[in-house]
């Protein structure tokens, strides 16, 4: 494990693997949560906004929007739980639109 970590960071991707693995473990979360726990549910629906920050504060604008798309992509298939209430599939559809917002927003100052 290790040299896997040395080899990474010697790419310069370690903080790559750091931000997908953290997008991986928010979606198992953000999954797991739908029908158990409503507030944990919507808590964790929030929570990917923090590699999108990270990534856009670490690598820029090109950094924020492709985390900000990858949990886009992560997260469709969940729209398709709300396909018959028009009002939530919307506002799923709006934190999409954010996830993109706050990463293009939080990337572009660097």
């Amino acid at each position: 494990m290790a040299s896997l970590q040395r080899a990474l960071q010697k790419a310069g991707l370690d903080n790559v693997a750091s931000i997908a693995g953290a997008l991986v473990l928010v979606t198992i979360f953000h999954w797991n949560m739908a029908n158990a726990h409503p507030l944990l549910h919507e808590v964790s629906q929030r929570l990917y906004y923090l590699p999108i920050v990270y990534a856009a504060y670490r690598y820029g604008l090109r950094g924020g929007l492709a985390t900000a798309f990858a949990s886009a992509l992560l997260f469709i298939p969940h729209l398709y739980l709300h396909l018959n209430d028009a009002e939530t599939f919307r506002n799923q559809v709006a934190e999409l639109i954010m996830f993109t917002l706050v990463g293009a927003v939080t990337g572009s100052g660097h």
